[in-house]
């Protein structure tokens, strides 16, 4: 998740022995403009070779620029992307079953495979095809365009990626707290956005409640925190875990959040 500035919110409620609350403003990943959510994903980046000059040249470049833009938009320019090339051969690599070998063969949840890339007089043409395993609607997606001779490789291929780089909502999401040292710890991880740190602090605080309402309280920012953090399976878990301590509304509007984002 991207974050903004934060705000608190109207206190719910003052005793100590009840929860309150306070809202953080948080920019929310949307699906990309390709129409499909790729957070949470894993990724492969494969092009065609001839064993060619141009594969060297230009192809891996490209490639390599995509692959740069997605590690930079999901995975905060961490290297987790591998870059493989395919020797080029008979065949229709925009088929669907072309796609789900490559998933098989790399182990990754999506497949960005490049065409050969064909060469006029003064432009390039760059086709990809694309394919999410854990896409409902289990079909590939084409693309195509021309760009200059003259045009940076890297450059071309970060223009490629941005189709499928992650659109951005604005939200407001309320974290759950008590009045005691080990709540406050936790929110105040939340307050500067350290989700992994604040998830370790409610899951202690969920184990150790004996109260039915701090369990669910503590479940919930538990679930809100690996939504944050990406997970949306791991957050609708916990949210069962929260309903089985105590039916909280803010555990019903969370669900019903990252289920209806579920549906894109």
């Amino acid at each position: 998740m991207r974050h903004t500035l934060f705000a608190f919110a109207a206190i719910l409620a003052i005793a100590s022995c009840s929860p309150q609350t306070f809202n953080l403003n948080v920019d929310v990943r949307q699906p990309s403009r390709s129409g499909w959510d790729l957070s949470g994903k894993t990724f492969a980046v494969v092009y065609l070779e001839e064993g060619t000059e141009a594969d060297s040249t230009f192809t891996r470049p490209m490639a390599e620029g995509f692959t740069a833009s997605l590690e930079e938009d999901y995975f905060g320019g961490e290297e987790v992307v591998g870059v493989y090339s395919i020797p080029m051969k008979e065949g229709d690599y925009s088929s669907k079953d072309t796609l789900v070998r490559l998933v098989m063969d790399t182990g990754k949840d999506v497949v960005f495979l490049f065409d050969k890339v064909e060469r006029g007089e003064s432009e390039v043409t760059v086709k990809l095809y694309v394919y999410d395993s854990m896409n409902k609607a289990d079909n590939v997606l084409s693309m195509s365009g021309n760009t200059s001779l003259s045009s940076l490789p890297e450059a071309v291929g970060m223009q490629a990626a941005n189709k499928f780089l992650s659109q951005w909502a604005t939200m407001s999401v309320p974290v759950v707290y008590y009045n005691s040292a080990s709540w406050e710890k936790a929110a105040n991880y939340a307050v500067d956005f350290d989700w992994r740190s604040a998830v370790k602090e409610w899951i202690k605080l969920a184990t150790e409640a004996k109260d039915l309402q701090k369990r669910a309280c503590a479940c919930y920012n538990v679930a809100l925190g690996c939504f944050m953090l990406g997970d949306s399976e791991l957050a609708l878990k916990w949210l069962d875990t929260a309903d089985h301590a105590e039916k909280l509304d803010l555990s019903l509007s969370l669900r019903e959040f990252i289920e209806q984002k579920n549906k894109r």
